[in-house]
C-alpha cells in the first residue's frame, strides 16, 4: 500500500503506479525463482542421496567379491617414466590377503608391497599395462612361511595413469589340475603297461614297432628283433600255481628290462610267457649279443619256491634282423623271429636261433651292441 499526499500531481500517481507494479513482479519473479531453486535443491539433495546410497551398494558389492581387487597410480620421474605404482584402494578380500589394514596400505608402493612377497617381474608387467595398453593374466605362485603354498591368478588393464588389478586365489583349481594330470599320466601307465609285469604291453609295442619300422626305412638303418619265451611255463603253473607263476613273469621282465638299457629300445610282454624285445639301430652282432646276456641274466635267476626243478627258469630265443623298407611291412621281421623261436623250442629249449637274416644285415664289420650302449649313455 502507498499514500499520496494531497492535492497530487498526475505524473506523481503513475509513477507511483509503475513502481508498485514492477515491485509486485520483482517479488513474483523472485518467488518463481526461489521456487526453482528450492526444487533444484530437493532433486540435487535427492541426487546425492541416490550417489550416496549406489556408492554403498558398490562399497558392499566391491568388498564382498572373493577375487581381490585394487586400483593403483602410476608414479613417474620428471622424464615422465613409470618408476613404482601407489596404492589408490582395495577391496576386503585383498587386504586380508595382504595381512595389513587399510591404514597401512593407504599410500603405500606396489615396491613396498613386494617386499613381503618377492617378484622381480610384477613390477615391469606392471609398466607394460599401462604404457603399452597390454592386458595382463599371470600366474603367482605364494608360499607363506609354515602354510600350505598359495596359487593366485593376476589380472590387471590400464586405468587412466595407472591400472586395475584383480587377484584370484586359483589353489583349488591348481590342485584339480594336478591331481587331473596325475590321473591321465596314470591311465596312460595303464594303457601302455602290461599290469602284471610293468613292462610295455602288446598294444605299445605293436604301435612303437610299426611307427621304428618307417623311421628307420627312412634312414636304412636296421631295426632287430628277439622274441623270447619261457621254457615249459605251462608245467612251471601246474607245479607252483598261478601266483608263483605270475612273479616269475614278472622276474623275467625285470631282466630283461636290466639288459635292455637304451632309450629307444623296448621290452614288451607280447603275450601269456611271451615277450618281445625291439631294438633300432641294431644289427644282428648287436641283437645275438643282447639275447646272449638276457638268456645268462634270466638264467641266473633264482625262484624261492617247493620244487627244485623250478627254481632256475629257462628262455627260448628267437633273433632276427632287417634294414627296413617302405615296400615291405613289420610282418617280415616278426615272422622271422618266430621261426627262429619256434625252431628253439622244438630242439629242446633253452638256446637262441636265428631267423632268416636280410642280406643288407651282415653280422661282419658292424658295431658291437655294447659300443653303441655305450656311445648313447655319453
Amino acid at each position: 500500500m502507498d499514500y499520496i499526499a494531497k492535492p497530487f500531481q498526475i505524473e506523481e500517481v503513475l509513477a507511483r503506479i509503475r513502481y508498485q507494479f514492477q515491485a509486485h513482479q520483482n517479488r513474483h519473479r523472485l518467488q518463481l525463482e526461489n521456487a526453482r531453486l528450492q526444487r533444484e535443491n530437493a532433486d540435487q539433495r535427492h541426487s546425492l542421496t541416490q550417489i550416496d546410497h549406489s556408492y554403498q551398494l558398490l562399497s558392499q558389492v566391491f568388498n564382498c567379491l572373493a577375487d581381490g581387487i585394487a586400483a593403483f597410480k602410476a608414479i613417474r620421474n620428471p622424464q615422465g617414466e613409470i618408476e613404482d605404482f601407489q596404492w589408490l584402494m582395495g577391496n576386503s578380500a585383498l587386504v586380508d590377503w595382504l595381512g595389513r589394514s587399510p591404514t597401512e596400505l593407504a599410500g603405500i608402493t606396489l615396491s613396498e608391497l613386494l617386499l613381503d612377497h618377492p617378484n622381480d617381474d610384477m613390477l615391469d608387467l606392471f609398466i607394460r599395462v599401462v604404457e603399452q595398453h597390454e592386458a595382463l593374466q599371470y600366474e603367482l605362485l605364494c608360499e607363506p612361511d609354515g602354510r600350505i603354498p598359495l596359487w593366485f591368478e593376476l589380472m590387471a588393464s590400464r586405468l587412466g595413469d595407472g591400472l586395475v588389478a584383480r587377484l584370484k586365489n586359483i589353489t583349488e583349481y591348481k590342485q584339480v589340475v594336478t591331481r587331473l594330470q596325475t590321473m591321465i599320466s596314470d591311465l596312460q601307465v595303464l594303457t601302455t603297461q602290461d599290469g602284471l609285469t610293468q613292462v610295455a604291453n602288446r598294444r605299445t609295442f605293436d604301435r612303437y614297432f610299426q611307427m621304428e619300422w618307417q623311421r628307420l626305412a627312412r634312414m636304412r638303418e636296421p631295426l632287430s628283433l628277439i622274441m623270447a619265451d619261457i621254457d615249459q611255463f605251462k608245467r612251471f603253473n601246474d607245479l607252483c600255481g598261478h601266483v608263483v607263476g605270475d612273479q616269475c613273469l614278472r622276474s623275467v621282465a625285470q631282466a630283461l628290462a636290466e639288459v635292455v638299457k637304451r632309450p629307444a629300445d623296448m621290452v614288451a610282454r607280447y603275450g601269456g610267457e611271451e615277450f618281445a624285445i625291439l631294438l633300432p639301430h641294431t644289427h644282428l652282432q648287436g641283437a645275438l649279443q643282447v639275447a646272449s646276456q638276457i638268456q645268462a641274466r634270466v638264467k641266473a635267476l633264482r625262484l624261492a619256491v617247493q620244487h627244485r626243478e623250478c627254481e632256475q627258469v629257462r628262455l627260448s630265443l628267437g633273433v632276427a634282423s632287417q634294414i627296413p623298407n617302405r615296400q615291405g611291412c613289420v610282418e617280415t621281421l616278426l615272422t622271422q623271429a618266430d621261426q627262429a623261436l619256434y625252431q628253439a623250442k622244438r630242439q629242446g629249449g633253452n638256446q637262441i636261433c636265428l631267423g632268416t637274416v636280410d642280406p643288407e644285415a651282415e653280422i661282419s664289420f658292424q658295431p658291437r651292441y655294447e659300443e653303441a650302449l655305450a656311445e648313447e649313455e655319453e
